[in-house]
């Protein structure tokens, strides 16, 4: 059997034990020894401290024993120290091995099997613990990775929720005359739901609303290119059911697979009171008389944006009265579920709407419908975004 190559230090004071062990390490079997020399504890510490051998043998009774075990240890020497222990000093052994010695030998009782046994049980033990040290870099390395990730995936939603933040309406609290509140909640730190309100002249106002089916930043994208595509194509002379026609269209073009986009865009003529809409697999906005204490949905059929490149879509016209509120949402928000998974629905939302004063401003139309929808949810996770507008003929 060919013998195993093995580069050991001794480390001793005293000529004939040198020689004694030396010996002994050459009659092993199992390995042919390259024996080495140290006589003092810090020469010992200056070799160990290069890693050159893979066993090292520690006389108990050189000068500084228990130091050069504490030092090598400290220095995360791999080589695993043996002491050659006298016997008669228990209490100094006991003490050795507490400091790092990876075995001890009686140095009187010493033969080249028990030798043997030592060093390969030494070496195995330490293969084992730099395989758990390794284990434990590469855990902590991954870990330092996932948190740079981590870090910077941060960074990068938080510049998308300030991206997509831009895209919303800025002061809308009056728009030619109409009073108008909005609230976009995200169920994440951003969405799939977007809503835009475009004046076109002095009389003339349009309010656009979509949901893009799914979460996080892929919907956030998509939402992005919806809202351009709308902005582009409402223009003067466009009727609704053409502007959503052509937004259907450059949404299928855009993407390979099928997309579910559901929309509602309106435009309202203050100078006619008339309110033309059309309506693409979205929820129907409500339409509350409040000096009747009346609702009534506006229901309009159509199927969601981009499934296919020839939906067409038909336009509803109605007459609004001053004081009407149109509330425009997602269905976040009648889909939003409490502890029991039960739903928000439309009847609470009904429910809140008709018991609010006639007096009541759009900000607090608002404010009572995103009160109720947290006090039903409680602490209950979001699992999708919410977004409502509220708008009050003058």
């Amino acid at each position: 059997m060919k013998k195993r190559k093995l580069s050991i230090l001794v480390v001793v004071n005293h000529d004939p034990t040198f020689m004694y062990i030396r010996d002994l390490l050459q009659r092993i079997p199992l390995y042919a020894a390259e024996v080495h020399r140290a006589d003092n504890s810090p020469e010992a510490l200056k070799l160990l401290k290069k890693n050159m051998y893979r066993v090292c043998l520690l006389d108990s009774a050189a000068k500084g024993c228990l130091d050069l075990l504490r030092a090598a240890k400290n220095a995360g020497c791999n080589a695993p120290i043996i002491l050659l222990a006298d016997s008669g000093d228990q209490a100094g052994d006991v003490a050795c091995m507490k400091a790092g010695a990876a075995d001890y030998l009686v140095r009187d009782c010493l033969d080249e099997s028990i030798l043997e046994r030592s060093i390969r049980y030494a070496l195995e033990r330490s293969r084992e613990r730099e395989a758990l040290r390794k284990s434990k870099r590469l855990q902590q390395f991954a870990k330092e990775q996932l948190q740079k990730t981590m870090l910077s995936l941060e960074e990068e939603l938080e510049t998308a929720r300030m991206v997509q933040e831009s895209l919303l309406p800025r002061d809308i609290s009056s728009v030619n005359g109409l009073a108008v509140s909005a609230a976009y909640i995200p169920c994440g730190r951003i969405g799939g739901d977007l809503y835009d309100i475009i004046k076109i002249d002095d009389r003339r106002t349009c309010f656009v609303m979509f949901d893009v089916v799914g979460h996080g930043v892929p919907a956030a994208l998509i939402s992005a290119m919806v809202k351009i595509s709308f902005s582009k194509n409402i223009t003067r002379d466009a009727c609704m059911a053409a502007i959503m026609e052509r937004v259907n269209r450059e949404i299928v073009n855009l993407f390979n697979e099928k997309r579910h986009i559901t929309a509602f865009l309106c435009l309202y003529d203050g100078a006619a009171k008339r309110l033309d809409f059309v309506k693409g697999g979205h929820p129907s906005p409500l339409l509350l008389h409040p000096r009747e204490r009346s609702l009534e949905y506006l229901s309009n059929g159509g199927l969601p944006l981009g499934m296919f490149a020839d939906i067409r879509y038909e336009v509803s016209s109605m007459q609004l009265i001053p004081g009407d509120c149109l509330i425009l949402y997602t269905d976040g928000l009648t889909e939003c579920a409490d502890a029991a998974d039960a739903l928000f629905g439309k009847k609470r939302l009904e429910d809140v709407l008709l018991t609010l004063p006639e007096e009541s401003s759009t900000d607090d139309i608002l404010g009572a419908i995103i009160k109720a929808q947290l006090a039903f949810s409680g602490a209950i996770p979001r699992g999708d975004d919410i977004t409502v507008v509220v708008i009050k003929i003058p």
